[in-house]
C-alpha cells in the first residue's frame, strides 16, 4: 500500500471519530471510497458538514463514488473520442481526391 492511501486512510477515520462516529464506522467508510482522494474528500465532508446520522455520512458517500464513477467515464469517453478524431486525421497514403484508388 502505498502512504498516500495509509496517509487518507488515517484522516478518513480520525475525521470520523471527531464527528463522533466510532472508529468500526471510519474503517466500513475506507473499505467502501477505496481511493485516497475519495477518502479525503469525505473526510473534508464530515469536519466542515458535521453530519448528525451515519445515514447522512453513508448516503454522502454513495454521492463521492457516483461523482468519480461519472468522472472515470467522462475520462474513458474523451480518450476514446480523442483516439478517434486522430484516427480520422491520420495521413493516408495514395487517396485520389474522387476516392477512388
Amino acid at each position: 500500500m502505498d502512504v498516500d492511501y495509509n496517509a487518507a486512510r488515517r484522516h478518513l477515520i480520525r475525521s470520523a471519530m471527531a464527528a463522533g462516529f466510532p472508529e468500526e464506522f471510519g474503517e466500513a467508510l475506507v473499505q467502501f471510497l477505496r481511493s485516497p482522494s475519495t477518502m479525503e474528500r469525505m473526510s473534508s465532508y464530515l469536519v466542515s458538514a458535521r453530519p448528525q446520522s451515519m445515514a447522512e455520512v453513508g448516503d454522502e458517500a454513495v454521492a463521492l463514488l457516483e461523482e468519480r464513477a461519472t468522472w472515470i467515464e467522462r475520462m474513458r469517453s474523451e480518450e476514446a473520442n480523442a483516439a478517434y478524431t486522430a484516427f480520422l486525421n491520420r495521413p493516408r497514403d495514395n487517396e485520389d481526391e474522387d476516392g477512388e484508388d
